[in-house]
């Protein structure tokens, strides 16, 4: 798209040159803003209900953070005779303005429902287009802004902040035209984002699905089978053993958090691993921190070695295992476990199984727990195994992990394309919204190819 033919100075340090018949204003003198009301505990008892009849009460975790799609049917749901609480009209902006979420979560709402005081709703006065304001929230502008304003320790942006921000201001019927052409043209960049997606999808389920085969049924089609004696699991090839894993180790434990918590924690020494830093393809230090070497001495029981397996087991990640293939010093908090694989089984191959359904079953089974659910170490040591002789073991390694790397390949390029394709979004809104492409008469150019 083209730029317009004439810009004129916006009036601000952070803001370039806008076209000639824009204006420049402050949120306050255009817009409604108000946060909603919490719900304590009884009111969410009382209103859980799929009433269609009555409104939908919106949180922030209703708002997908990346296509702004509202979860209506959350099973909460106020009458409409209620009177309590406020309500954000059909074709409302709802914001997140406070915690993780903050400035990035931001919905255009097809039907009027409460939310939640952590959400703010946005409605134009004067006329001006809900949707037009709806995209400049989420242009670089309007982000910036939120960004610089960000405080607190939950980390959030008061109203009477929000009232103060800047934004462009076409005239009414610019606004509606940007607001279609966006509309447009984020739909066709959206439903690319949600192919890659599928297909990352679709990957994950394909290497899973080749794991559990072959840490079940090995490599040769045609080897001769047996009942593993597990209802379960089914058959094994004939020469495969079923072992307990506690015969499969020298050592099953995890470590504990040292005394005083995070405040030990150091930019440098011996790292320390905890639950955010397993995954199944690997150990994530990115974030990793790390403890004092007389620290690390003291907790000599959870230190971890070389080609170690380590398994999440408490938390949202229990399950989550991987091998270390670092050689570092390093420790590790009680929410992950250490498992020591003796020579009678590979480590690699041992964290296939655990990432398998046969693995993951026993994980599902063996956790205990209320508020954190966890695992024990009775229960580890009770996992079952189908184990081949060492050789195969090391040749169904082999063989998974080439497949596996096609795998990753091909997901990392569809992560790396819903990356640029958000980018592309990002910069398409900011652009429309600021003036910097004209977008007027991109309507009947559509016409016209059509």
């Amino acid at each position: 798209m083209k730029p317009y033919e004439k810009y004129k100075e916006s009036g601000l340090s952070f803001l370039e040159k806008i076209p000639e018949k824009w204006r420049v204003q402050k949120i306050k003198f255009f817009v409604n803003i108000y946060n909603g009301d919490s719900l304590n505990d009884a009111y969410k008892i009382q209103f859980e209900s799929y009433n269609l009849d009555d409104l939908a009460y919106i949180s922030s975790k209703d708002i997908d953070v990346d296509n702004s799609k509202v979860q209506y049917e959350n099973g909460l749901r106020i009458p409409k005779d209620f009177g309590k609480f406020k309500i954000a009209p059909t074709n409302s902006i709802l914001i997140c303005i406070e915690g993780g979420s903050a400035g990035k979560k931001i919905a255009f709402t097809n039907q009027p429902v409460h939310f939640v005081n952590k959400l703010a709703c946005l409605n134009p006065i004067n006329g001006e287009s809900s949707k037009f304001l709806f995209y400049s929230l989420k242009a670089n502008l309007f982000q910036s802004q939120f960004k610089n304003s960000i405080a607190g320790l939950i980390g959030g942006v008061s109203i009477s902040n929000l009232k103060n921000f800047y934004l462009t201001i076409p005239p009414l019927q610019e606004q509606t035209a940007i607001a279609k052409y966006l509309d447009h043209q984020t739909a066709i960049i959206d439903e690319l984002i949600e192919k890659k997606t599928k297909q990352i999808a679709l990957l994950k389920e394909k290497r899973q699905a080749i794991i559990n085969e072959t840490v079940t049924k090995g490599l040769d089609p045609t080897a001769k089978m047996k009942d593993s004696g597990v209802s379960w699991l089914g058959e094994i090839p004939e020469s495969w053993k079923i072992v307990a894993l506690r015969h499969l180790c020298t050592k099953i434990g995890s470590g504990v958090t040292p005394k005083g918590g995070a405040d030990v924690y150091t930019e440098e020494g011996v790292i320390f691993i905890r639950s955010q830093n397993v995954h199944f393809d690997g150990l994530r230090l990115d974030d990793v921190v790390r403890i004092e070497q007389e620290t690390h001495e003291k907790m000599s029981g959870s230190q971890v070695m070389y080609k170690d397996v380590l398994l999440n087991i408490t938390g949202a990640s229990i399950g989550r295992c991987s091998v270390v293939n670092i050689q570092e010093e390093m420790n590790v908090n009680q929410h992950v476990c250490i498992i020591r694989p003796n020579n009678k089984i590979s480590p690699e191959y041992l964290n296939l199984v655990l990432q398998s359904n046969v693995g993951q079953t026993q994980v599902k089974t063996g956790t205990t727990g209320g508020n954190r659910e966890g695992l024990t170490f009775e229960a580890i040591k009770e996992f079952i195994v189908p184990v081949p002789a060492l050789e195969s073991q090391f040749v169904i390694v082999s063989k998974i992990e080439e497949l596996l790397k096609q795998f990753q390949n091909l997901e990392s390029k569809n992560i790396d394309q819903i990356e640029k394709l958000k980018e592309y979004r990002q910069s398409l809104i900011s652009e429309a919204v600021t003036g910097k492409i004209d977008v007027r008469g991109w309507g009947a150019l559509i016409q016209e190819e059509a």
